[in-house]
């Protein structure tokens, strides 16, 4: 299946007026390599840009919605309706890895364990931490297979007030990123979240499975 990655690859450049555009297409070869080698690059241009990353994110809205609602991520792994874009791309007896419903970036992953845990340290014994780093290792090793990055973030965030549930998130840093657009500035939804659709979930969710089957 070939999946045709030019849109994303530059969605996460917002606010930029001048860039380099690569024209990236997922191969049905690609799956072997990693990263950008993963990927073929076809004609460079410089481009003017409109911001891309530009479906505005209301971060009122949404904050009112983790503090006042369920546990988002015990919601996926129970299966309850409405949560769609959350493709499953990876399921054990104890953790499970789904997309972001809000990405900043292609291939954002969201990896957790199970159980509602809270803390990433004390709530875990040492093995069970493994464990979990593990499958983070493991999911982030196929995202990089899938879409093209120069850098991979793993972070942990959350909040006692709301997002308490244990999660790490998986974020591929596209190449040539500018650097003020990189890190956090990548990460924020304030800054806007590229155009995502159920099918687009479903296309890279199979992909990234495909990308831990072939890893196993």
């Amino acid at each position: 299946m070939a999946w045709n990655l030019a849109f994303y690859a530059r969605a996460y450049k917002s606010n930029i007026k001048v860039y380099t555009e690569r024209k990236l297409v997922l191969g049905a070869g690609a799956m072997g390599g990693s990263g950008a080698q993963g990927v073929e690059a076809q004609g460079v241009k410089a481009a003017e840009s409109s911001a891309l990353r530009n479906v505005a994110f209301d971060l009122d809205a949404y904050v009112r919605r983790i503090r006042s609602g369920s546990c988002f991520v015990c919601a996926v792994v129970e299966g309850k309706p409405g949560y769609d874009l959350e493709q499953i791309v990876y399921e054990d007896e104890q953790h499970i890895a789904f997309l972001d419903r809000y990405p900043t970036m292609p291939g954002k992953v969201l990896v957790a364990p199970k159980t509602h845990v809270e803390h990433v340290v004390r709530d875990l014994d040492e093995d069970a931490y493994l464990r979990l780093m593990t499958i983070v290792r493991r999911i982030a090793l196929a995202v990089e297979q899938v879409v093209p990055s120069e850098r991979t973030y793993l972070l942990t965030l959350g909040s006692q007030q709301g997002n308490s549930h244990l999660h790490w998130h998986i974020v591929a840093l596209p190449p040539e990123t500018p650097y003020e657009q990189q890190q956090y500035h990548a990460l924020m939804t304030e800054n806007g979240v590229i155009p995502w659709t159920l099918e687009q979930a479903v296309t890279l969710a199979h992909q990234l499975r495909t990308a831990l089957a072939r890893r196993r």
